[in-house]
């Protein structure tokens, strides 16, 4: 029997964390200033969020550097919110890797940036920088239980 589609836009996020608190961040438009996000990838109706950034991770490192990949034991999920006219609802897991200096340098896309944890207010905007603060300072600091956590 086929699985009906969900009725909003499944998004898997990667939070890569470098050996120095250091968060991978890519390029997303060929603009000045330059637009950053984490790496992110739609999910297939046929695939869950966990094999999906597993994917992800697979795209931006060299197979060897995902197999050293540590993954964190904290899940964020922002819910999709009720559809306000036009706009596509959007639900939103996030998963954090811990990388290597060897794995870290595996990474590409061509545009990646590796943006110290004080600073990445300048680059990323004020939601994302939010959700991402809460993740990667909770995370490294201890104070994020283990398991899926809400982000709305």
């Amino acid at each position: 029997m086929p699985v009906p589609a969900p009725r909003f836009q499944r998004i898997a996020t990667l939070v890569a964390i470098d050996s120095e608190h250091r968060v991978a961040l890519l390029r997303t438009q060929d603009s000045a200033p330059p637009i950053w996000e984490l790496p992110q990838r739609g999910v297939g109706l046929a695939e869950s969020y966990s094999e999906s950034v597993t994917r992800l991770a697979g795209q931006l490192m060299n197979e060897r550097s995902v197999r050293s990949v540590r993954w964190g034991t904290i899940t964020g999920h922002l819910w999709a919110q009720p559809r306000e006219g036009n706009a596509t609802r959007i639900e939103t897991r996030y998963f954090i890797a811990r990388t290597s200096p060897a794995a870290r340098g595996g990474l590409t896309g061509g545009c990646t940036f590796w943006a110290p944890r004080a600073s990445l207010g300048a680059f990323l905007d004020a939601p994302r920088f939010e959700i991402t603060s809460i993740l990667v300072d909770g995370y490294l600091d201890g104070w994020l239980p283990d398991g899926p956590i809400t982000l709305n």
